[in-house]
């Protein structure tokens, strides 16, 4: 494992995070379609610093 890639990957998470936040105030495409689909929820799924982003999710 590279950890300086690892941190760095870490790092992005914030931004990340808040880059999805503002799509999905903008309206993200095909999210107007789950109730349509009848779900109730969204699965999140990660491995790695992507499982702690979908944690915090």
């Amino acid at each position: 494992m590279d950890t300086a890639a690892f941190r760095a990957d870490l790092d992005l998470i914030p931004e990340s995070l808040g880059r999805l936040a503002d799509a999905l105030d903008a309206g993200l495409a095909g999210l107007d379609r789950l109730a349509l689909l009848g779900a109730s929820r969204v699965l999140v799924v990660g491995m790695g610093s992507s499982r702690y982003a979908a944690d915090v999710v």
